[in-house]
């Protein structure tokens, strides 16, 4: 049992595994499942949610059940982050992180571009999730890609990616990233954010592009939640992030359907 209020610090060899595993799971079935999936009429955005829905999530939420049951036997806390939060502490956090998201991802994107223009080279053009995603890798839209699939496809497409990566994702990626793993690198001190968002962003295999700015836009968040101890104001904050990314892939969409 560990003292009263420290998380059990796992070796980082450990620690590095646990953030890239469902990423990298993620990846091999999302390689699987978009030649099909685009055969079927869809875009390989679609094969994307699948793989996020039948296996990146449901390996975050069973490592993080086996981590309860250890927890439980060692008389720890699954997740320590889960202090109360003023409601006033809400009404100004929210937005400044939020707001400082945006700025930072914009700002840091001028960058995302050299990134994605080295990957492109060894990636094949489809594995990237491309298909409508370009907006997030700071790319303008291509339109005879979004052509190439149905009204329906996309609408169908659009509503799971705003239900799963709007809604699903942030909450179980909170839970599993800050909740579980951000504590367990507590031996790191201030620098154990940096650590946890540099390797939730390379956990991204799917969109590698943005690197650098997703890290520069969940910076701020990991430290606050560390700050203030609370798993839930990274939800939120997350949930707003990716609604408001979800907001500019359909606008950038919609037009060419």
């Amino acid at each position: 049992m560990h003292p009263a209020g420290a998380a059990e610090q796992p070796s980082l060899p450990l620690i590095v595994a646990l953030h890239l595993l469902p990423g990298a799971l993620g990846v091999a079935a999302y390689l699987v499942l978009a030649p099909p999936v685009k055969e079927a009429g869809y875009p390989a955005l679609a094969a994307f949610l699948l793989a996020a829905g039948l296996v990146i999530l449901p390996v975050e939420l069973g490592i993080l059940w086996v981590a309860r049951i250890h927890a439980r036997a060692a008389g720890e806390t699954l997740i320590p982050y889960r202090e109360p939060l003023a409601w006033r502490s809400w009404a100004w956090l929210v937005p400044v992180l939020l707001i400082a998201a945006i700025l930072l991802s914009v700002i840091v994107g001028t960058v995302d571009g050299i990134v994605g223009q080295r990957l492109s080279v060894w990636l094949p053009a489809w594995y990237a999730v491309g298909d409508g995603l370009q907006p997030l890798a700071g790319k303008p839209i291509d339109a005879v890609t979004v052509g190439h699939y149905s009204t329906s496809a996309w609408t169908v497409t659009l509503v799971a990616y705003m239900l799963l990566n709007g809604v699903a994702e942030p909450i179980v990626e909170e839970l599993y990233f800050r909740g579980r793993l951000l504590p367990r690198l507590g031996r790191l001190g201030r620098w154990a954010p940096f650590v946890n968002v540099v390797l939730f962003s390379l956990y991204h295999f799917w969109l590698l592009a943005p690197l650098l700015s997703r890290l520069a836009a969940i910076l701020p968040l990991a430290y606050a939640v560390r700050w203030r101890r609370n798993v839930y104001l990274g939800m939120v904050v997350h949930i707003a992030l990716n609604a408001v990314a979800g907001v500019l892939v359909i606008a950038a969409i919609a037009p060419h359907l």
